[in-house]
């Protein structure tokens, strides 16, 4: 009960996480850049360099990280299913230097109306000890860069693994949603209204997504651009705070607003942590090589089929001229 008396206090602000109501991603790879943190707790993120290896994702997500435990200092992708995806171990995770711990949040109120220019720093990063080697399962997003102008109605969407309901379990499939951007503005303070995107969707944000990409993709591109972190929900609070899965509105007439803070506006903090250049992360995604993994007795009976062909091609083309001319056998060419 105290908890939910400080958030009525607070705008109702709630810490981001998994997709109640959402679509179950068809294919591993229509989100190659989709990575899952378990511990300290349940988050998404995004890979946004391969080698080095980098993942961008809510700094409230790694702020209780120990690095030294090597079993819970790991990320899991390259697979949509969550019990087939891979492990691999962090090297050091960084949250932004204005970030402000969740539990002094709280006791400092900095939802106020007044102090909102916390929230936009909510975001982190975490460098892995190896590269991602690319697949059409693991890929690099690309951040978004270009401000206004673009027409993102129906063109935005968001991903996570987190909680499915009330009382429900985590997805076992990558869950997918489409939103769409608010005209609300509950907090007026130019620092947050400059440095987050507020959007509405039919489907609920819950506990497990926090971490989780805003993306945008034009008309004219198949590739994803990430344009925001999911770091927080308007309007919401845990009917059971000591077992917190999905969250319920404050007020029936009002429904949530999912807060992401913009990576364009943090740009100059990544480059300067990871070492890449603002080009390299926000350039295209080249298209990942096709990969066989052939044996090589399949290799070589692949070999012998197409001789084969080839040999039954001449033969057709040589079998005529033998009316006229003596042939010894098939020529290869």
């Amino acid at each position: 009960m105290k908890r939910l008396a400080l958030l009525s206090i607070i705008v109702f602000p709630y810490f981001a996480c998994a997709i109640s109501g959402g679509n179950s991603a068809e294919s591993s790879e229509r989100y190659p850049f989709s990575v899952t943190l378990t511990n300290p707790i349940l988050c998404g993120g995004s890979i946004i360099s391969l080698d080095p290896p980098w993942i961008l994702t809510a700094a409230h997500c790694i702020e209780d990280f120990n690095i030294a435990d090597e079993v819970s200092a790991s990320v899991a992708y390259g697979s949509r299913k969550f019990s087939e995806q891979s492990y691999a171990q962090i090297k050091r995770a960084i949250s932004h230097p204005l970030y402000v711990p969740s539990s002094i949040q709280l006791k400092a109120q900095v939802y106020a109306t007044d102090k909102t220019d916390q929230v936009p720093y909510d975001i982190g990063l975490i460098e892995l000890t190896l590269p991602f080697v690319e697949t059409d399962h693991v890929n690099r997003v690309r951040i978004y860069m270009e401000e206004g102008g673009e027409n993102v109605d129906n063109k935005l969407e968001t991903i996570g693994m987190g909680y499915t309901g009330i009382q429900e379990p985590h997805a076992n499939v990558l869950q997918y949603a489409y939103c769409n951007l608010s005209n609300a503005a509950p907090l007026h303070d130019n620092n947050f209204n400059n440095s987050i995107i507020l959007v509405a969707s039919d489907a609920g944000l819950c506990h497990g997504d926090s971490g989780s990409p805003l993306l945008y993709k034009p008309d004219d591109s198949s590739e994803y651009s990430l344009k925001g972190v999911l770091n927080r929900i308007l309007n919401a609070f845990d009917p059971d705070p000591e077992n917190i899965t999905c969250p319920l509105p404050y007020s029936s007439t009002a429904g949530f607003l999912n807060i992401f803070a913009k990576p364009s506006r943090h740009i100059n903090w990544i480059t300067s942590v990871t070492g890449l250049s603002e080009s390299t992360l926000t350039d295209g995604v080249a298209e990942p090589r096709k990969r066989h993994n052939f044996s090589k007795s399949q290799s070589v009976s692949s070999a012998r089929a197409n001789i084969t062909k080839i040999n039954w091609l001449q033969l057709l083309f040589v079998l005529p001229l033998s009316l006229f001319h003596y042939v010894s056998g098939p020529s290869l060419f």
